[in-house]
């Protein structure tokens, strides 16, 4: 449903999983964004394939057996919430790497889920 609204629209629809979170570099290394009326926010993400597509992680099994390992180590409370700052995080390195200028974020019952 979500991949046939974006195409419909036409907007970019890209997939990540949570587990390329322990791809993410430090902060440290990241920097700040610089100038946001900078020319590579004039036409945020056209770099990106225009069709629905899936992020590869690369290791994927071990980087999900890591995750488990850390979810398991925590109550479901924190676990969740835990979750929710990694999808966060990955969503502004995502946005960052890709020249994202603004973000839209939807939430709803199902939010543990997404």
């Amino acid at each position: 449903m979500v991949e046939d609204a974006c195409i419909a629209y036409g907007f970019s629809l890209s997939t990540i999983f949570l587990e390329s979170v322990f791809d993410i570099d430090l902060d440290l290394v990241n920097g700040p964004p610089g100038d946001l009326d900078a020319d590579i926010y004039k036409f945020a993400g056209s770099q990106l394939d225009p069709k629905p597509h899936v992020i590869p992680v690369p290791d994927f099994a071990l980087k999900s057996d890591r995750l488990i390992k850390l979810l398991s180590t925590l109550d479901a409370g924190f676990a969740a919430d835990l979750c929710f700052f990694l999808k966060k995080w990955l969503i502004a390195d995502f946005c960052l790497k890709h020249g994202f200028k603004r973000v839209l974020l939807g939430t709803s019952g199902h939010k543990v889920s997404s």
